[in-house]
């Protein structure tokens, strides 16, 4: 099994590992192919300093998940409104710091779209070599730009609706995690726009590959995570 690769730089669309499999009865190894598709990013995905229009529908699930694991763990304080507005403000800054958002990125999802990746919301694949034919997958692609615009929306989010309210409104909606109610306005915002026109990315071709050796070197992989060679 090898999990998804998180690549915070822009690469091929198209990526051919060759792996060893598990040695066949009369002791050869058979090599397989793995086939993992990098999202193709626009100017907007790249250099915009905020998190483009398509993503904040899952950027705010995102979001309310990191909430909601925040706040559960007071929930009889909180029901009891004995948590004091220091400590809820306390809450909330620890949500939206950039650290809690680490590790999210974008990756090409199901029907080929870019979608955003992370803890609670599209997790990332993971990749099981299937016999002979191999396997596949999508590399996500993240970066400090990503922790900082999803706790830049989470900082707005928390401001809009102030964090005494917040808590409020979660304590009455019960244990349901608050992207039920909180994210309406954003995802019907993503769901009626019109999405970014074709992506944008240099110097890429549809027939580009990557070898073993070399996707090892940018990832940090050891030479002999797939192949158990030295």
């Amino acid at each position: 099994m090898v999990s998804s690769t998180r690549l915070s730089y822009c690469t091929a669309a198209l990526i051919f590992l060759a792996v060893s499999a598990a040695a066949k009865e009369d002791g050869r190894r058979v090599m397989q192919q793995i086939k993992l598709e990098a999202p193709n990013l626009s100017q907007e995905d790249m250099y915009s300093p905020t998190l483009p229009q398509q993503y904040r529908c899952d950027a705010c699930r995102a979001i309310s998940y990191h909430i909601h694991e925040s706040l559960r763990k007071d929930a009889n304080k909180i029901r009891a409104r004995q948590l004091p507005e220091y400590e809820i403000i306390d809450k909330f800054d620890a949500v939206c710091k950039e650290k809690s958002f680490d590790g999210y990125g974008i990756r090409r999802g199901g029907n080929g779209e870019n979608v955003l990746s992370g803890v609670g919301v599209n997790p990332p694949e993971t990749l099981t070599l299937d016999g002979r034919s191999g396997g596949g997958g999508s590399i996500q692609m993240g970066g400090q730009q990503w922790s900082r615009r999803l706790s830049a929306m989470c900082r707005q989010l928390v401001e809009e609706i102030g964090e005494y309210d917040l808590v409020q409104k979660w304590a009455a909606e019960g244990e349901d995690t608050p992207a039920v109610w909180l994210c309406n306005s954003y995802c019907a915002a993503t769901d009626n726009s019109t999405r970014p026109g074709e992506a944008v990315v240099p110097s890429r071709h549809e027939d580009d590959e990557m070898t073993l050796k070399e996707f090892m070197r940018r990832t940090g992989f050891k030479d002999d995570t797939f192949t158990g060679k030295s």
